[in-house]
């Protein structure tokens, strides 16, 4: 029968042939490890880049701050067509992001007489950003008391953040920075270290600039419509 092809290791050869494998196994681990390593490297690299991007993203900031931005705080009685309109464009955002947002002419009436209470019977501030005079902006909170349902550790009045939009034009140029950056200022300034507010799970960039503002999620909204 002839051996052709087949190779028979014995002796010292067995124990060289055993050498070059352990040899290759711990090569081959060195390199898997470089592997692991080079893709770490390409991952944190990459997520570093993505960080970035996202932070460009979530500030109101594109690279052309409006420098001639005027806040002005106003009663929303006496800027009720200006506040009314924003409040249009933010509820047909809304109606994109949660299909049961009720058409903003069905409830008009009721939460502008709501917003108006809120600011003149708990502390109420309405924000309005102008560029060039004309308004590009606004934003609504007003103070809300602890009573016996309280659970947490804060025990004073806490600023609730009820409503803002910019105008597609003047976004991305520190418009709703500058309006969330005075609202907050305004309530601390008399003492309020708690901010609450609500937003859409699936409104991203919102989200992402809330948590670039210092923002945590702390709980998660369930409905269930039957």
């Amino acid at each position: 029968m002839s051996n052709l092809g087949v190779l028979t290791i014995g002796g010292e050869g067995s124990k060289v042939f055993s050498f070059f494998r352990t040899f290759l196994a711990f090569l081959a681990g060195i390199i898997s490890i470089a592997w692991v390593q080079c893709l770490s490297n390409i991952v944190y690299l990459l997520a570093k880049k993505v960080e970035g991007f996202s932070k460009f993203c979530t500030h109101d900031y594109s690279g052309t701050m409006v420098k001639n931005i005027e806040v002005k705080s106003v009663l929303i009685s006496e800027h009720y067509q200006v506040i009314s309109e924003f409040m249009l464009e933010l509820h047909k955002h809304e109606h994109t992001l949660f299909d049961k947002t009720a058409d903003w002419k069905d409830i008009e009436h009721n939460y502008m007489r709501h917003a108006i209470t809120m600011q003149d019977e708990h502390e109420g501030v309405c924000l309005v950003a102008y560029v060039d005079g004309v308004p590009a902006g606004f934003i609504f909170g007003y103070t809300e008391d602890q009573d016996d349902s309280r659970i947490e550790i804060y025990e004073g009045k806490e600023l609730y953040v009820s409503d803002g939009y910019v105008a597609k034009a003047y976004r991305r140029q520190g418009v709703y920075h500058s309006l969330n950056k005075q609202l907050e200022d305004t309530y601390i300034q008399k003492g309020v270290n708690r901010i609450t507010r609500f937003t859409h799970i699936n409104n991203i960039r919102m989200r992402q600039l809330l948590e670039s503002e210092g923002y945590v999620v702390t709980r998660l909204l369930y409905e269930k419509w039957v």
